[in-house]
């Protein structure tokens, strides 16, 4: 019995098998509530740190600044990190 083509499915009584089929239905919408976020967050800035690292391989400077957030309403906490490697300090430092 010679094949025609490498396949990957199986076939059992001229069925194919081993693939998933489509879903016959698409799946509905989450309702409205839940794409709503629960806080409508207030974020407040608490803290700053500053990094600076010399590359001597390279005589470039490795400059980081982390601003800690956090939210008046859930407390919910947020940083932000700027980073970059130059020779000059950079404005936002």
């Amino acid at each position: 019995m010679p094949l025609d083509k490498p396949s990957a499915r199986i076939k059992i009584n001229n069925e194919c098998h081993g693939l998933k089929p489509e879903p016959k239905t698409t799946r509905p919408p989450k309702p409205p509530s839940q794409n709503k976020p629960i806080c409508e967050h207030k974020y407040v800035h608490y803290d700053c740190k500053k990094k600076q690292k010399y590359l001597v391989t390279t005589g470039m400077t490795e400059w980081t600044r982390i601003d800690y957030f956090f939210c008046e309403k859930c407390l919910d906490e947020k940083e932000k990190q700027k980073h970059e490697i130059s020779r000059d300090k950079p404005k936002w430092y």
